[in-house]
């Protein structure tokens, strides 16, 4: 090893013990064999549904285990444009572009954003956003304004204040750490004053709101009006992995002619692709509205259950939408939340601490995820642990 290696090593571990010493050390987590999972966002329970797995296996073996190329090289065949067409359909768009994750797919949206007349474009970000839209829109080399978090007044004072022609707002609808949706009805009254347009992230939000699972964006057709494009991500609810684009025509020529982050990468496998149609079926379906209404109806029980919890206000506090899936429980320190997260743990329930960088700091908390096909008996396990674990805190 030469000395310039070493001397990176030990910088390396002088970082990493700091780090641990802070309580905010991170490394890959393989849970317990049969824990009661509360952290995953499947919150339709069709991750380890074998008709996905029979549709990965069907589409490799008919296809290959990879996809070969870029798709403008060699696409392996037509049933993927098959698959964005009806997505597209499915949540009221022209077309859909599937990348190979949600995180390359903002990428690649935004850089194709990026042609539209440089110096006439800017970009209005909330500053909770998702870390992939930071990075999409600083590599997009358009200037950003960031405004805090659901404070509308602050974006449109920075609305106000801009001279760009194209001004784009940029949103997560379900913010996937605070549990929060955003105010659908004040946001379209800002895209009608200010003549912007809207960018919105659904990967928290993709096949559990709306008509059919359409999205939360189609709940809203005065918001939607203003809306170029929708990403939405489908390693969550929608099982797999990748991220469709939604989008015009138009600006789905841009995606192929644009986007690196599809053009310069090998295709989305045929297991992958395989997996996310029979997905489709199955959440775009009475099937899948019955998976939501079930959903819904555990969000309601355990908010209710939380509620009721007298004598426990100061030591934490509940985030989240009323509607939302995602329930954070604020504890502040980054050591107390890993103590609630083990002591939960050993009560066969998984549920992960969340500490900064990923949410401010002295905001550390338990992000409880629901799915539908949690049970009364493990929802009631879970606000009874809990309850005792922050008695004892």
């Amino acid at each position: 090893m030469s000395a310039a290696t070493e001397r990176l090593n030990e910088l390396w571990k002088t970082q990493a013990r700091s780090l641990a010493a802070k309580h905010l050390a991170r490394k890959p987590y393989i849970p317990p064999c049969d824990v009661l999972d509360f952290s995953s966002s499947d919150y339709l329970g069709v991750r380890t549904d074998a008709r996905l797995a029979e549709g990965a296996s069907e589409w490799a073996h008919r296809y290959g285990s990879g996809a070969g190329a870029s798709r403008l090289v060699v696409q392996f065949c037509d049933k993927l444009d098959s698959l964005e067409s009806r997505f597209a359909e499915l949540t009221g768009w022209e077309f859909a572009v599937l990348f190979a994750s949600g995180f390359m797919a903002n990428i690649g949206l935004f850089e194709a954003l990026s042609q539209v007349e440089r110096g006439q474009t800017e970009f209005f970000l909330d500053h909770r956003a998702h870390s992939s839209l930071y990075t999409a829109t600083r590599l997009s080399g358009i200037p950003t304004q960031l405004y805090r978090h659901g404070d509308f007044t602050h974006l449109a004072h920075k609305l106000s204040t801009s001279s760009a022609l194209h001004k784009m707002i940029i949103v997560e609808s379900l913010h996937s750490m605070d549990g929060t949706f955003e105010n659908a009805d004040t946001l379209a009254q800002i895209c009608e004053t200010f003549g912007a347009v809207l960018i919105v992230d659904e990967a928290h939000s993709a096949a559990i709101c709306g008509s059919q699972g359409a999205g939360w964006l189609a709940c809203y057709p005065e918001l939607k009006k203003h809306a170029i494009a929708v990403m939405f991500g489908c390693g969550k609810a929608l099982g797999v992995m990748g991220g469709f684009v939604c989008c015009s025509k138009e600006l789905q020529a841009m995606l192929f002619q644009s986007a690196r982050s599809l053009i310069f990468t090998t295709g989305v496998a045929p297991a992958v692709a395989g997996s996310l149609w029979a997905s489709v079926e199955v959440l775009f379906s009475e099937e899948g509205n019955q998976r939501r209404q079930q959903l819904y109806a555990h969000i309601h029980r355990v908010r209710e259950d939380i509620s009721k919890w007298e004598g426990l206000g100061q030591k934490f506090s509940l985030c989240g939408s009323p509607e939302s899936p995602i329930l954070g429980i604020v504890v502040q320190s980054e050591e107390k939340a890993l103590q609630l997260s083990e002591v939960l743990l050993k009560k066969n329930l998984l549920v992960r601490p969340i500490r900064p960088p990923t949410v401010p700091k002295g905001t550390s908390r338990l992000r409880i995820i629901l799915h539908s096909t949690h049970t009364e008996e493990q929802l009631f396990s879970l606000s009874q642990e809990l309850k005792v674990a922050l008695h004892d805190l």
